[in-house]
């Protein structure tokens, strides 16, 4: 009979870490504490900077100080403007042959995932590489996968990190 240590997966765990360095994820971790890390910016600290204040009603989260449609929140995630209405979010699509192209831009500290719909009834995750809700490098996005079949609609929904 095995031991407690075989049953409950301890034989199948890697061997104790080595003392030899990583030199690849140091330099990726330090890139991104470097430049990354500082860039990020609180809910607060945009807000602030939008409307020069942290206590005025037109500055919670809720609110929709341009009358887009879009709260507050809704614009601090992808880094529109919540004072112009006519800015905002707004992801691009393009076909190409049997290739459907959708581009977008995000600011430092966000993810985001695409979600298809034929029928605005269950969003699945878009089944395309990069689309998996990690984390990504700021500035343009391009997320490409094979045409659909029939009309779709695409939810994009960025998140903070």
């Amino acid at each position: 009979m095995p031991g407690a240590a075989a049953t409950n997966g301890f034989t199948r765990m890697p061997p104790p870490a080595s003392n030899q360095t990583d030199s690849i994820n140091i330099a990726l971790l330090t890139e991104w504490i470097a430049s990354h890390l500082p860039a990020k910016q609180s809910y607060d600290q945009w807000r602030q900077g939008c409307s020069g204040a942290l206590t005025c009603p037109e500055g919670a989260p809720a609110f929709d100080a341009d009358g887009d449609g879009q709260t507050n929140r809704h614009e601090f995630l992808p880094g529109s403007s919540p004072r112009d209405g006519a800015g905002g979010f707004k992801p691009q699509a393009s076909l190409a042959g049997n290739s459907f192209r959708l581009t977008f831009t995000l600011p430092a500290n966000r993810k985001a995932t695409v979600e298809p719909s034929a029928d605005l009834g269950p969003w699945p995750l878009w089944d395309v590489l990069g689309n998996n809700g990690v984390p990504r490098l700021p500035g343009p996005q391009i997320l490409e996968g094979p045409r659909p079949a029939s009309r779709q609609y695409l939810s994009v929904r960025v998140d903070e990190n």
